[in-house]
Protein backbone atom coordinates (compact mmCIF):
# COMPACT_ATOMS: atom_id res chain seq x y z
CA UNK A 1 0.00 0.00 0.00
CA UNK A 2 1.26 3.46 -0.90
CA UNK A 3 0.60 6.65 0.99
CA UNK A 4 -1.19 9.46 -0.78
CA UNK A 5 0.93 12.43 -1.93
CA UNK A 6 2.06 15.19 0.41
CA UNK A 7 1.75 18.72 -0.95
CA UNK A 8 4.99 20.59 -1.47
CA UNK A 9 5.81 23.60 0.73
CA UNK A 10 5.21 25.86 -2.28
CA UNK A 11 1.73 24.41 -2.85
CA UNK A 12 0.93 24.64 0.87
CA UNK A 13 2.03 28.27 0.88
CA UNK A 14 -0.17 28.97 -2.15
CA UNK A 15 -3.16 27.51 -0.25
CA UNK A 16 -2.41 29.78 2.72
CA UNK A 17 -2.13 32.82 0.44
CA UNK A 18 -5.44 31.93 -1.19
CA UNK A 19 -7.08 31.72 2.24
CA UNK A 20 -5.53 35.07 3.15
CA UNK A 21 -6.88 36.72 0.00
CA UNK A 22 -10.40 35.43 0.54
CA UNK A 23 -10.42 36.48 4.21
CA UNK A 24 -8.43 39.69 3.92
CA UNK A 25 -10.95 42.17 5.39
CA UNK A 26 -11.84 40.23 8.56
CA UNK A 27 -8.14 39.43 9.06
CA UNK A 28 -7.18 43.13 8.84
CA UNK A 29 -9.98 44.02 11.27
CA UNK A 30 -8.71 41.44 13.77
CA UNK A 31 -5.12 42.73 13.48
CA UNK A 32 -6.30 46.29 14.16
CA UNK A 33 -8.15 45.10 17.27
CA UNK A 34 -4.98 43.36 18.49
CA UNK A 35 -2.96 46.53 17.84
CA UNK A 36 -5.41 48.59 19.92
CA UNK A 37 -5.21 46.00 22.70
CA UNK A 38 -1.40 46.11 22.62
CA UNK A 39 -1.39 49.91 22.70
CA UNK A 40 -3.75 49.85 25.68
CA UNK A 41 -1.36 47.52 27.52
CA UNK A 42 1.32 50.24 27.44
CA UNK A 43 -0.73 52.59 29.60
CA UNK A 44 0.11 51.02 32.98
CA UNK A 45 3.93 51.07 32.50
CA UNK A 46 3.83 54.62 31.15
CA UNK A 47 1.68 55.81 34.07
CA UNK A 48 3.96 54.09 36.59
CA UNK A 49 7.02 55.67 34.97
CA UNK A 50 5.38 59.11 35.14
CA UNK A 51 4.59 58.62 38.83
CA UNK A 52 8.20 57.58 39.55
CA UNK A 53 9.58 60.68 37.80
CA UNK A 54 7.22 63.00 39.69
CA UNK A 55 7.09 61.18 43.00
CA UNK A 56 8.27 64.21 45.01
CA UNK A 57 5.77 66.74 43.67
CA UNK A 58 2.73 64.67 42.78
CA UNK A 59 -0.37 64.66 44.94
CA UNK A 60 -2.23 61.61 46.17
CA UNK A 61 -5.31 62.61 44.19
CA UNK A 62 -3.27 62.79 40.98
CA UNK A 63 -1.77 59.36 41.70
CA UNK A 64 -5.25 57.97 42.25
CA UNK A 65 -6.43 59.55 39.02
CA UNK A 66 -3.50 58.15 37.04
CA UNK A 67 -4.00 54.72 38.65
CA UNK A 68 -7.68 54.79 37.71
CA UNK A 69 -6.74 55.71 34.13
CA UNK A 70 -4.24 52.85 34.02
CA UNK A 71 -6.87 50.46 35.36
CA UNK A 72 -9.28 51.70 32.69
CA UNK A 73 -6.72 50.96 29.97
CA UNK A 74 -6.11 47.49 31.44
CA UNK A 75 -9.85 46.80 31.30
CA UNK A 76 -9.96 48.14 27.74
CA UNK A 77 -7.06 45.86 26.80
CA UNK A 78 -8.86 42.89 28.34
CA UNK A 79 -12.04 43.68 26.42
CA UNK A 80 -10.23 44.27 23.11
CA UNK A 81 -8.22 41.05 23.50
CA UNK A 82 -11.39 39.09 24.28
CA UNK A 83 -13.33 40.47 21.32
CA UNK A 84 -10.29 39.90 19.09
CA UNK A 85 -10.08 36.25 20.13
CA UNK A 86 -13.79 35.78 19.48
CA UNK A 87 -13.50 37.20 15.96
CA UNK A 88 -10.31 35.24 15.29
CA UNK A 89 -11.92 31.97 16.29
CA UNK A 90 -14.99 32.72 14.19
CA UNK A 91 -12.71 33.46 11.27
CA UNK A 92 -10.76 30.26 12.00
CA UNK A 93 -13.97 28.21 12.00
CA UNK A 94 -14.91 29.58 8.58
CA UNK A 95 -11.45 28.75 7.24
CA UNK A 96 -11.60 25.25 8.74
CA UNK A 97 -15.05 24.67 7.29
CA UNK A 98 -13.66 25.50 3.86
CA UNK A 99 -10.66 23.21 4.34
CA UNK A 100 -12.87 20.34 5.53
CA UNK A 101 -15.23 20.82 2.59
CA UNK A 102 -12.27 20.89 0.19
CA UNK A 103 -10.83 17.73 1.78
CA UNK A 104 -14.10 15.83 1.37
CA UNK A 105 -14.49 17.07 -2.21
CA UNK A 106 -10.88 16.14 -3.03
CA UNK A 107 -11.37 12.69 -1.49
CA UNK A 108 -14.49 12.11 -3.57
CA UNK A 109 -12.64 13.12 -6.74
CA UNK A 110 -9.87 10.61 -6.19
CA UNK A 111 -9.74 7.97 -8.92
CA UNK A 112 -10.73 4.56 -7.60
CA UNK A 113 -7.32 3.13 -8.46
CA UNK A 114 -5.64 5.73 -6.22
CA UNK A 115 -7.93 4.84 -3.32
CA UNK A 116 -7.40 1.11 -3.85
CA UNK A 117 -3.64 1.56 -4.02
CA UNK A 118 -3.45 3.80 -0.96
CA UNK A 119 -3.44 2.91 2.71
CA UNK A 120 -6.88 3.16 4.32
CA UNK A 121 -5.16 4.27 7.52
CA UNK A 122 -3.43 7.10 5.64
CA UNK A 123 -6.70 8.60 4.40
CA UNK A 124 -8.32 8.05 7.80
CA UNK A 125 -5.45 9.74 9.68
CA UNK A 126 -5.53 12.74 7.36
CA UNK A 127 -9.27 13.05 7.87
CA UNK A 128 -8.97 12.84 11.67
CA UNK A 129 -5.57 13.60 13.23
CA UNK A 130 -4.36 16.10 10.64
CA UNK A 131 -7.68 17.93 10.39
CA UNK A 132 -7.84 18.00 14.22
CA UNK A 133 -4.34 19.53 14.37
CA UNK A 134 -5.37 22.18 11.84
CA UNK A 135 -8.46 22.91 13.90
CA UNK A 136 -6.40 23.34 17.09
CA UNK A 137 -3.96 25.59 15.26
CA UNK A 138 -6.77 27.71 13.84
CA UNK A 139 -8.50 27.98 17.22
CA UNK A 140 -5.47 28.59 19.43
CA UNK A 141 -2.09 28.92 17.70
CA UNK A 142 -3.19 31.45 15.07
CA UNK A 143 -4.79 33.84 17.59
CA UNK A 144 -1.83 33.56 19.98
CA UNK A 145 0.76 34.19 17.26
CA UNK A 146 -1.25 37.11 15.87
CA UNK A 147 -1.66 38.65 19.32
CA UNK A 148 2.02 38.10 20.09
CA UNK A 149 3.30 39.51 16.80
CA UNK A 150 1.16 42.64 16.94
CA UNK A 151 1.93 43.14 20.64
CA UNK A 152 5.70 42.83 20.11
CA UNK A 153 5.58 45.31 17.21
CA UNK A 154 3.51 47.90 19.08
CA UNK A 155 5.47 47.61 22.35
CA UNK A 156 8.83 47.70 20.57
CA UNK A 157 7.85 50.91 18.77
CA UNK A 158 6.59 52.36 22.05
CA UNK A 159 9.84 51.42 23.82
CA UNK A 160 11.92 52.95 21.03
CA UNK A 161 9.92 56.20 21.34
CA UNK A 162 10.45 56.33 25.13
CA UNK A 163 14.17 55.56 24.98
CA UNK A 164 15.90 54.19 21.85
CA UNK A 165 19.01 53.10 23.76
CA UNK A 166 16.94 51.08 26.23
CA UNK A 167 15.17 49.40 23.30
CA UNK A 168 18.53 47.89 22.28
CA UNK A 169 18.19 45.51 25.24
CA UNK A 170 15.86 43.50 23.04
CA UNK A 171 18.83 42.39 20.96
CA UNK A 172 20.42 40.54 23.87
CA UNK A 173 18.00 37.60 23.61
CA UNK A 174 18.42 37.19 19.84
CA UNK A 175 21.47 34.85 19.80
CA UNK A 176 20.11 32.27 22.25
CA UNK A 177 16.39 32.44 21.47
CA UNK A 178 17.05 32.79 17.74
CA UNK A 179 19.43 29.83 17.64
CA UNK A 180 17.04 27.58 19.55
CA UNK A 181 14.09 28.62 17.40
CA UNK A 182 16.02 28.19 14.16
CA UNK A 183 17.22 24.70 15.17
CA UNK A 184 13.72 23.56 16.08
CA UNK A 185 11.86 25.22 13.20
CA UNK A 186 14.14 23.64 10.58
CA UNK A 187 13.09 20.20 11.80
CA UNK A 188 9.38 20.73 12.48
CA UNK A 189 8.07 19.84 9.01
CA UNK A 190 10.02 16.58 8.58
CA UNK A 191 9.30 15.48 12.16
CA UNK A 192 5.57 16.26 11.85
CA UNK A 193 5.32 14.43 8.51
CA UNK A 194 7.11 11.43 10.02
CA UNK A 195 4.66 11.44 12.93
CA UNK A 196 1.71 11.59 10.53
CA UNK A 197 3.10 8.70 8.48
CA UNK A 198 3.62 6.61 11.63
CA UNK A 199 0.06 7.34 12.77
CA UNK A 200 -1.22 6.31 9.33
CA UNK A 201 0.57 2.95 9.57
CA UNK A 202 -0.80 2.41 13.08
CA UNK A 203 -4.36 3.24 11.98
CA UNK A 204 -3.99 0.96 8.97
CA UNK A 205 -2.78 -1.93 11.13
CA UNK A 206 -5.60 -1.44 13.64
CA UNK A 207 -8.26 -1.19 10.91
CA UNK A 208 -6.88 -4.31 9.22
CA UNK A 209 -7.02 -6.28 12.47
CA UNK A 210 -10.60 -5.19 13.15
CA UNK A 211 -11.73 -6.00 9.61
CA UNK A 212 -10.02 -9.39 9.73
CA UNK A 213 -10.97 -10.29 13.29
CA UNK A 214 -12.63 -13.52 12.17
CA UNK A 215 -9.54 -14.65 10.25
CA UNK A 216 -7.29 -13.73 13.18
CA UNK A 217 -9.40 -15.83 15.53
CA UNK A 218 -9.74 -18.79 13.14
CA UNK A 219 -6.01 -19.14 12.53
CA UNK A 220 -4.98 -18.13 16.07
CA UNK A 221 -3.02 -15.12 14.87
CA UNK A 222 -3.72 -13.01 17.96
CA UNK A 223 -0.14 -12.90 19.22
CA UNK A 224 1.34 -12.17 15.78
CA UNK A 225 -1.14 -9.35 15.22
CA UNK A 226 -0.48 -7.97 18.71
CA UNK A 227 3.23 -7.89 17.94
CA UNK A 228 2.54 -6.09 14.68
CA UNK A 229 0.38 -3.56 16.51
CA UNK A 230 3.04 -3.08 19.20
CA UNK A 231 5.68 -2.46 16.52
CA UNK A 232 3.50 0.19 14.90
CA UNK A 233 2.75 1.75 18.30
CA UNK A 234 6.48 1.86 19.05
CA UNK A 235 7.07 3.58 15.72
CA UNK A 236 4.38 6.15 16.51
CA UNK A 237 5.84 6.74 19.97
CA UNK A 238 9.32 7.30 18.52
CA UNK A 239 7.90 9.82 16.04
CA UNK A 240 6.02 11.66 18.81
CA UNK A 241 9.14 11.59 21.00
CA UNK A 242 11.18 13.26 18.23
CA UNK A 243 8.50 15.96 18.10
CA UNK A 244 8.75 16.45 21.86
CA UNK A 245 12.55 16.67 21.62
CA UNK A 246 12.16 19.82 19.56
CA UNK A 247 10.33 21.45 22.44
CA UNK A 248 13.02 20.35 24.87
CA UNK A 249 15.40 22.64 22.97
CA UNK A 250 12.98 25.41 22.04
CA UNK A 251 11.36 25.99 25.44
CA UNK A 252 14.58 26.42 27.49
CA UNK A 253 16.02 28.81 24.90
CA UNK A 254 12.83 30.85 25.11
CA UNK A 255 12.95 30.95 28.92
CA UNK A 256 16.62 31.96 28.95
CA UNK A 257 15.92 34.64 26.35
CA UNK A 258 13.10 36.08 28.48
CA UNK A 259 15.29 36.26 31.57
CA UNK A 260 18.19 37.80 29.65
CA UNK A 261 15.96 40.43 28.05
CA UNK A 262 14.63 41.73 31.37
CA UNK A 263 18.05 41.47 33.06
CA UNK A 264 19.65 43.37 30.19
CA UNK A 265 16.94 46.01 30.47
CA UNK A 266 17.70 46.53 34.16
CA UNK A 267 21.46 46.69 33.55
CA UNK A 268 21.21 49.03 30.55
CA UNK A 269 18.64 51.17 32.35
CA UNK A 270 20.90 51.53 35.40
CA UNK A 271 23.82 52.50 33.16
CA UNK A 272 21.75 55.06 31.24
CA UNK A 273 20.36 56.53 34.46
CA UNK A 274 23.84 56.84 35.96
CA UNK A 275 24.92 58.79 32.85
CA UNK A 276 21.76 60.96 32.90
CA UNK A 277 20.69 59.42 29.60
CA UNK A 278 17.39 58.15 31.03
CA UNK A 279 15.19 59.15 33.92
CA UNK A 280 14.27 56.67 36.61
CA UNK A 281 10.69 56.76 35.32
CA UNK A 282 11.84 55.90 31.77
CA UNK A 283 13.89 53.01 33.11
CA UNK A 284 10.89 51.77 35.10
CA UNK A 285 8.61 52.04 32.08
CA UNK A 286 11.21 50.41 29.82
CA UNK A 287 11.83 47.44 32.09
CA UNK A 288 8.09 46.83 32.46
CA UNK A 289 7.65 47.00 28.68
CA UNK A 290 10.57 44.60 28.21
CA UNK A 291 8.84 42.20 30.59
CA UNK A 292 5.64 42.58 28.60
CA UNK A 293 7.50 42.04 25.30
CA UNK A 294 9.33 38.91 26.46
CA UNK A 295 6.11 37.01 27.06
CA UNK A 296 4.62 37.50 23.54
CA UNK A 297 8.04 36.73 22.02
CA UNK A 298 7.96 33.42 23.87
CA UNK A 299 4.38 32.87 22.68
CA UNK A 300 5.39 33.57 19.08
CA UNK A 301 8.11 30.92 19.21
CA UNK A 302 6.13 28.30 21.12
CA UNK A 303 2.91 28.67 19.15
CA UNK A 304 4.91 29.28 15.99
CA UNK A 305 6.19 25.72 16.29
CA UNK A 306 2.57 24.62 16.49
CA UNK A 307 1.79 26.58 13.33
CA UNK A 308 4.68 24.92 11.49
CA UNK A 309 3.39 21.51 12.61
CA UNK A 310 -0.06 22.52 11.40
CA UNK A 311 1.40 23.57 8.03
CA UNK A 312 2.85 20.06 7.69
CA UNK A 313 -0.60 18.66 8.45
CA UNK A 314 -2.02 21.07 5.88
CA UNK A 315 0.43 19.58 3.35
CA UNK A 316 -0.98 16.13 4.11
CA UNK A 317 -4.58 17.31 3.86
CA UNK A 318 -4.12 19.29 0.62
CA UNK A 319 -1.96 16.50 -0.80
CA UNK A 320 -5.17 14.50 -1.24
CA UNK A 321 -6.24 17.11 -3.78
CA UNK A 322 -2.92 16.75 -5.61
CA UNK A 323 -3.56 13.00 -5.93
CA UNK A 324 -6.49 13.77 -8.20
CA UNK A 325 -5.30 17.11 -9.55
CA UNK A 326 -3.48 15.94 -12.66
CA UNK A 327 -6.68 15.84 -14.67
CA UNK A 328 -6.78 16.35 -18.45
CA UNK A 329 -8.72 19.15 -20.08
CA UNK A 330 -11.82 17.46 -21.49
CA UNK A 331 -13.41 20.65 -22.81
CA UNK A 332 -13.13 19.29 -26.37
CA UNK A 333 -14.56 15.87 -25.52
CA UNK A 334 -17.47 14.65 -27.61
CA UNK A 335 -21.01 14.94 -26.34
CA UNK A 336 -23.39 12.18 -25.21
CA UNK A 337 -22.96 8.80 -26.86
CA UNK A 338 -22.89 5.17 -25.85
CA UNK A 339 -20.66 3.55 -28.48
CA UNK A 340 -17.82 1.65 -26.80
CA UNK A 341 -14.58 0.86 -28.63
CA UNK A 342 -11.83 -1.26 -27.11
CA UNK A 343 -8.94 -0.92 -29.55
CA UNK A 344 -5.94 -3.29 -29.25
CA UNK A 345 -5.94 -3.04 -25.46
CA UNK A 346 -3.36 -4.84 -23.35
CA UNK A 347 -3.05 -4.49 -19.61
CA UNK A 348 -0.80 -5.49 -16.74
CA UNK A 349 -1.23 -4.63 -13.06
CA UNK A 350 2.24 -3.10 -12.72
CA UNK A 351 5.56 -2.98 -14.51
CA UNK A 352 6.75 -6.25 -12.96
CA UNK A 353 3.66 -8.35 -13.67
CA UNK A 354 2.67 -10.32 -16.75
CA UNK A 355 -0.05 -9.13 -19.11
CA UNK A 356 -3.56 -10.07 -18.03
CA UNK A 357 -5.16 -8.75 -21.25
CA UNK A 358 -3.70 -9.24 -24.72
CA UNK A 359 -4.67 -7.07 -27.72
CA UNK A 360 -8.38 -7.05 -26.93
CA UNK A 361 -10.60 -5.58 -29.67
CA UNK A 362 -14.31 -5.02 -29.03
CA UNK A 363 -16.99 -2.70 -30.37
CA UNK A 364 -20.34 -2.25 -28.68
CA UNK A 365 -22.93 -0.11 -30.41
CA UNK A 366 -25.04 2.39 -28.54
CA UNK A 367 -28.07 0.67 -27.01
CA UNK A 368 -26.52 -2.79 -27.37
CA UNK A 369 -26.04 -5.30 -24.55
CA UNK A 370 -22.80 -7.27 -24.59
CA UNK A 371 -22.28 -10.18 -22.18
CA UNK A 372 -18.67 -11.04 -21.33
CA UNK A 373 -18.23 -14.62 -20.18
CA UNK A 374 -15.37 -16.97 -19.44
CA UNK A 375 -13.72 -18.96 -16.70
CA UNK A 376 -12.41 -17.32 -13.52
CA UNK A 377 -9.18 -15.45 -14.24
CA UNK A 378 -10.00 -14.99 -17.93
CA UNK A 379 -9.71 -11.18 -17.60
CA UNK A 380 -13.40 -10.22 -17.54
CA UNK A 381 -13.23 -7.90 -14.52
CA UNK A 382 -9.95 -6.34 -15.73
CA UNK A 383 -11.67 -5.51 -19.02
CA UNK A 384 -14.66 -4.06 -17.15
CA UNK A 385 -12.40 -1.81 -15.06
CA UNK A 386 -10.68 -0.52 -18.20
CA UNK A 387 -14.00 0.28 -19.87
CA UNK A 388 -14.98 2.29 -16.78
CA UNK A 389 -11.66 4.14 -16.68
CA UNK A 390 -10.84 2.81 -13.22
CA UNK A 391 -7.58 1.43 -14.63
CA UNK A 392 -5.68 2.60 -17.70
CA UNK A 393 -4.53 0.29 -20.51
CA UNK A 394 -0.87 -0.58 -20.74
CA UNK A 395 -1.31 -0.15 -24.49
CA UNK A 396 -4.26 0.53 -26.77
CA UNK A 397 -7.26 2.79 -26.22
CA UNK A 398 -10.77 2.71 -24.82
CA UNK A 399 -13.29 5.16 -26.30
CA UNK A 400 -16.84 5.95 -25.30
CA UNK A 401 -18.96 8.08 -27.59
CA UNK A 402 -15.81 8.75 -29.60
CA UNK A 403 -14.00 10.22 -26.58
CA UNK A 404 -10.77 8.61 -25.38
CA UNK A 405 -11.27 7.79 -21.69
CA UNK A 406 -7.69 8.85 -20.90
CA UNK A 407 -8.61 12.36 -22.11
CA UNK A 408 -11.55 12.76 -19.73
CA UNK A 409 -11.57 13.99 -16.16
CA UNK A 410 -12.62 11.60 -13.42
CA UNK A 411 -15.94 13.43 -13.09
CA UNK A 412 -16.60 13.28 -16.83
CA UNK A 413 -15.85 9.54 -16.92
CA UNK A 414 -18.24 8.96 -14.04
CA UNK A 415 -20.99 10.80 -15.90
CA UNK A 416 -20.50 8.73 -19.06
CA UNK A 417 -19.96 5.27 -17.62
CA UNK A 418 -20.77 3.54 -14.33
CA UNK A 419 -19.77 0.16 -12.96
CA UNK A 420 -21.91 -1.90 -10.60
CA UNK A 421 -20.34 -4.88 -8.85
CA UNK A 422 -21.59 -7.42 -6.35
CA UNK A 423 -20.14 -5.31 -3.52
CA UNK A 424 -22.46 -2.51 -2.40
CA UNK A 425 -22.27 0.11 0.32
CA UNK A 426 -25.20 1.43 2.30
CA UNK A 427 -24.57 4.87 3.75
CA UNK A 428 -25.93 5.87 7.13
CA UNK A 429 -29.09 7.83 6.44
CA UNK A 430 -32.55 7.36 5.00
CA UNK A 431 -33.45 5.34 1.92
CA UNK A 432 -34.15 8.64 0.17
CA UNK A 433 -30.70 10.00 1.11
CA UNK A 434 -29.00 6.86 -0.18
CA UNK A 435 -30.65 7.25 -3.58
CA UNK A 436 -30.34 11.01 -3.89
CA UNK A 437 -26.57 10.71 -3.64
CA UNK A 438 -26.48 10.29 -7.43
CA UNK A 439 -29.38 12.61 -8.30
CA UNK A 440 -29.88 15.30 -5.68
CA UNK A 441 -32.91 16.95 -7.37
CA UNK A 442 -34.79 13.63 -7.70
CA UNK A 443 -38.30 13.85 -6.24
CA UNK A 444 -40.11 10.98 -4.53
CA UNK A 445 -41.95 10.01 -7.70
CA UNK A 446 -38.69 9.54 -9.58
CA UNK A 447 -37.14 7.63 -6.68
CA UNK A 448 -40.14 5.32 -6.35
CA UNK A 449 -40.09 4.67 -10.11
CA UNK A 450 -36.45 3.58 -9.88
CA UNK A 451 -37.26 1.33 -6.91
CA UNK A 452 -40.20 -0.18 -8.79
CA UNK A 453 -37.96 -0.88 -11.78
CA UNK A 454 -35.62 -3.02 -9.66
CA UNK A 455 -38.36 -4.68 -7.63
CA UNK A 456 -37.62 -2.80 -4.39
CA UNK A 457 -40.72 -0.60 -4.13
CA UNK A 458 -42.70 -3.17 -2.14
CA UNK A 459 -39.80 -3.72 0.27
CA UNK A 460 -39.44 0.04 0.88
CA UNK A 461 -43.19 0.41 1.38
CA UNK A 462 -42.96 -2.16 4.16
CA UNK A 463 -40.24 -0.29 6.04
CA UNK A 464 -41.28 1.52 9.27
CA UNK A 465 -41.00 5.00 7.72
CA UNK A 466 -40.90 4.20 4.01
CA UNK A 467 -38.36 6.39 2.18
CA UNK A 468 -37.57 8.17 5.47
CA UNK A 469 -36.45 4.96 7.19
CA UNK A 470 -32.89 5.28 8.51
CA UNK A 471 -30.90 2.34 7.16
CA UNK A 472 -27.42 1.03 7.87
CA UNK A 473 -25.76 -1.18 10.43
CA UNK A 474 -26.64 1.07 13.38
CA UNK A 475 -30.24 1.66 12.30
CA UNK A 476 -32.26 -0.68 10.08
CA UNK A 477 -29.93 -3.40 8.71
CA UNK A 478 -30.25 -4.04 4.99
CA UNK A 479 -29.73 -7.54 3.60
CA UNK A 480 -27.35 -8.23 0.67
CA UNK A 481 -30.14 -8.66 -1.90
CA UNK A 482 -31.90 -5.44 -0.85
CA UNK A 483 -28.57 -3.58 -0.88
CA UNK A 484 -28.02 -4.82 -4.43
CA UNK A 485 -31.46 -3.58 -5.49
CA UNK A 486 -30.73 -0.15 -3.97
CA UNK A 487 -27.42 -0.06 -5.84
CA UNK A 488 -29.20 -0.82 -9.12
CA UNK A 489 -31.82 1.85 -8.36
CA UNK A 490 -28.97 4.34 -7.91
CA UNK A 491 -27.73 3.41 -11.37
CA UNK A 492 -31.10 4.13 -12.93
CA UNK A 493 -31.17 7.55 -11.23
CA UNK A 494 -27.60 8.31 -12.30
CA UNK A 495 -28.58 7.61 -15.94
CA UNK A 496 -25.09 7.05 -17.47
CA UNK A 497 -24.47 6.56 -21.20
CA UNK A 498 -22.78 3.21 -20.57
CA UNK A 499 -23.34 0.75 -17.75
CA UNK A 500 -20.93 -2.04 -16.80
CA UNK A 501 -22.44 -4.81 -14.67
CA UNK A 502 -19.83 -7.03 -13.00
CA UNK A 503 -21.87 -9.81 -11.40
CA UNK A 504 -24.34 -7.10 -10.38
CA UNK A 505 -27.18 -9.63 -9.91
CA UNK A 506 -25.09 -12.43 -8.40
CA UNK A 507 -26.84 -12.23 -5.02
CA UNK A 508 -30.16 -13.18 -6.56
CA UNK A 509 -30.90 -16.89 -6.99
CA UNK A 510 -32.92 -18.82 -9.55
CA UNK A 511 -36.15 -17.07 -10.45
CA UNK A 512 -35.11 -13.87 -8.66
CA UNK A 513 -32.03 -13.56 -10.86
CA UNK A 514 -34.04 -14.09 -14.04
CA UNK A 515 -36.65 -11.59 -12.84
CA UNK A 516 -33.94 -9.00 -12.12
CA UNK A 517 -32.33 -9.58 -15.52
CA UNK A 518 -35.72 -8.98 -17.16
CA UNK A 519 -36.33 -5.83 -15.12
CA UNK A 520 -32.90 -4.45 -15.98
CA UNK A 521 -33.37 -5.15 -19.69
CA UNK A 522 -36.61 -3.20 -19.66
CA UNK A 523 -35.24 -0.33 -17.54
CA UNK A 524 -31.99 -0.03 -19.50
CA UNK A 525 -33.55 -0.24 -22.95
CA UNK A 526 -31.59 2.09 -25.23
CA UNK A 527 -28.55 2.10 -22.91
CA UNK A 528 -25.24 0.48 -23.74
CA UNK A 529 -24.67 -2.36 -21.29
CA UNK A 530 -21.61 -4.53 -20.81
CA UNK A 531 -22.44 -7.39 -18.44
CA UNK A 532 -19.73 -9.58 -16.92
CA UNK A 533 -21.60 -12.81 -16.24
CA UNK A 534 -20.96 -16.19 -14.64
CA UNK A 535 -24.68 -16.85 -14.79
CA UNK A 536 -25.28 -17.69 -18.47
CA UNK A 537 -28.97 -16.79 -18.22
CA UNK A 538 -27.69 -13.22 -18.46
CA UNK A 539 -25.61 -14.09 -21.52
CA UNK A 540 -28.36 -15.72 -23.56
CA UNK A 541 -30.58 -12.65 -23.16
CA UNK A 542 -27.83 -10.29 -24.40
CA UNK A 543 -27.58 -8.97 -27.96
CA UNK A 544 -24.04 -10.29 -28.31
CA UNK A 545 -21.61 -12.38 -26.27
CA UNK A 546 -17.81 -12.11 -26.00
CA UNK A 547 -16.01 -15.17 -24.64
CA UNK A 548 -12.69 -14.54 -22.90
CA UNK A 549 -9.89 -16.97 -22.15
CA UNK A 550 -6.44 -16.15 -20.74
CA UNK A 551 -6.89 -12.44 -21.36
CA UNK A 552 -8.06 -12.73 -24.95
CA UNK A 553 -11.42 -12.55 -26.69
CA UNK A 554 -11.65 -15.98 -28.32
CA UNK A 555 -15.26 -15.79 -29.55
CA UNK A 556 -17.80 -13.07 -30.23
CA UNK A 557 -21.28 -13.15 -31.71
CA UNK A 558 -24.94 -13.53 -30.87
CA UNK A 559 -25.87 -16.24 -28.33
CA UNK A 560 -27.49 -18.35 -31.05
CA UNK A 561 -24.48 -18.05 -33.36
CA UNK A 562 -22.05 -19.10 -30.64
CA UNK A 563 -24.16 -22.06 -29.53
CA UNK A 564 -24.39 -23.24 -33.12
CA UNK A 565 -20.63 -22.85 -33.61
CA UNK A 566 -20.03 -25.48 -30.92
CA UNK A 567 -17.02 -23.62 -29.53
CA UNK A 568 -16.06 -22.37 -26.06
CA UNK A 569 -19.43 -20.73 -25.43
CA UNK A 570 -21.32 -23.87 -26.43
CA UNK A 571 -19.22 -25.89 -23.98
CA UNK A 572 -19.84 -23.36 -21.20
CA UNK A 573 -23.55 -23.44 -22.03
CA UNK A 574 -23.76 -27.23 -21.82
CA UNK A 575 -21.78 -27.31 -18.54
CA UNK A 576 -23.96 -24.58 -17.03
CA UNK A 577 -27.18 -26.39 -18.01
CA UNK A 578 -25.94 -29.61 -16.42
CA UNK A 579 -25.16 -27.77 -13.16
CA UNK A 580 -28.51 -25.98 -13.24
Amino acid sequence: MRELPIASPAHTWSVLKRIGRTRRRPAVAVILLYALAAASSMAAPVVLGAIVDRIDGISASTINLLAAAALGFVLLQTFLTWISRVHTRRLAEKVMRGLRDDFIADSMRLPVRRIEGASAGDLLTRATSDVAMLNRAAQFAVPEVLIAAVTVAVLAVGLAVINPLLALSLLVAVPITGAGGRWAFKRVRSVTLARGSAQSRLADAAASDVAGAGTVETYRLEEARRENLRANMDGTWRAVKREMNLRSVLFPSVDIGMILTVSAGVAVGAFLHSRDLATLGEVTTGVLLLKQISEPVAAMLIFGQGLLSASASLSRVTGVGEAGAAEPDDSDATGPGGDVEVDAVSYRYDDDSALVLHDVDLKVKEGETLAVVGASGAGKTSLARLVCGIDEPTSGRVRIGGADLSGLTTEARRRKVLMVTQEHHIFLGSVRDNLRLVDAPADDAKILAALEAVGAAEWVAGLPDGLDTAIGERDFPVGPAEAQRLALARVLLADPDVLVLDEATSLFAGGSARDMDRRLRESLRGKTVIAVAHNLSTAVSADRVAVMDAGRVVEAGTPDELRAADGDFARLWRAWNQEA
